[in-house]
């Protein structure tokens, strides 16, 4: 008797309570966008018709690469940036504004006219054109740009006609953002005049060559620097082979291609200490190494329903 009361008081309250509840369950099932997701999970309301949603009813997105050429080609044997061409940086200038921690690598390109050597200065010359415009037009720090000029060696056209060399003497960019380990970055210090690295610093080298195949997508930065000694020129010259010695030890000792190091020489410029101290001068001849990650920005993109897509277009 008692179970049969019990069955039917649970029985009858529900009869009792359905005309109430059942305003309240429809609205609680309301998709006023018509998305599949109902209102009360949908974390984006009002989406378009038609579009693909998550979850949360909020458009797919994918992620996308910052690599690209700057629609500048350069005269024969020259470097130099017309103004108009400012206002298409543009786009750029504000994605690096946007995204503090992000740096810009800037690589200059040149046809197979005149020699290597003239080449490979003009072609550093045409990345620190643009290199110039974002920081002076669009007050970018110059601590985020890193420029590097190709010469001849990376060409995309074949050189034989002037239409070729025309694509070929060009700007190219990707925006990049340091791997997040601070036991990544590197100081690696020389002797005066000498681009030979000391043998205790191989184990540094070994775990950059071990994180760079870990991340097949990774670049390292390796930048030479000397002291105030000597001129200029063999400063340039020197700092440069110091990038270079510790980029070939990487290229040929941990399989790391050579697209994936980039090299420059900044020669006395940027010292961390003072030139007057011979403690001062052994600490400003360095080789500095950061590894850098392609910049990535999460984009939302309407994508209709039912379409079929590549899924290398949307990892």
């Amino acid at each position: 008797m008692t179970r049969t009361a019990i069955i039917f008081f649970a029985f009858s309250s529900s009869l009792a309570t359905g005309q109430i509840l059942y305003p309240t369950l429809v609205e609680s099932l309301k998709d006023s966008d018509k998305d599949g997701v109902i209102d009360v999970r949908d974390l984006c309301a009002n989406t378009p018709r038609g579009t693909e949603v998550n979850n949360d009813g909020c458009p797919l997105t994918e992620l996308e690469y910052f690599r690209f050429n700057f629609a500048a080609q350069f005269e024969v044997g020259r470097y130099q940036l017309k103004n108009e061409f400012h206002s298409s940086l543009h786009t750029l200038a504000s994605l690096l504004q946007d995204n503090p921690e992000t740096l810009v690598l800037i690589e200059g390109h040149t046809d197979n006219i005149g020699t290597e050597s003239f080449n490979l200065t003009l072609s550093q010359k045409r990345a620190h054109a643009i290199a110039h415009a974002l920081t002076s037009v669009f007050d970018i720090s110059p601590d985020r740009i890193r420029a590097f000029g190709y010469g001849p060696n990376r060409p995309i056209a074949s050189n034989e006609t002037e239409t070729d060399r025309l694509l070929n003497r060009r700007v190219s960019g990707e925006i990049v953002k340091p791997l997040l380990n601070k036991n990544l970055d590197v100081t690696i210090h020389f002797k005066m005049n000498r681009d030979n690295m000391n043998q205790e610093y191989r184990l540094l080298l070994k775990n950059i060559g071990q994180q760079l195949r870990d991340n097949p997508d990774a670049l390292a930065l390796i930048e030479g620097y000397t002291d105030s000694t000597g001129s200029q020129r063999q400063n340039t010259l020197l700092s440069t082979a110091r990038a270079n010695k510790v980029a070939e030890i990487l290229r040929t000792e941990y399989d790391i291609p050579e697209e994936r190091l980039k090299t420059l020489g900044h020669g006395e410029a940027h010292p961390i200490a003072s030139n007057r101290t011979l403690e001062g001068r052994q600490k400003n001849r360095r080789v500095t190494i950061k590894i850098v990650t392609p910049f990535k920005a999460t984009t939302e993109i309407l994508l209709p329903k039912w379409t079929i897509w590549s899924v290398d277009q949307n990892q």
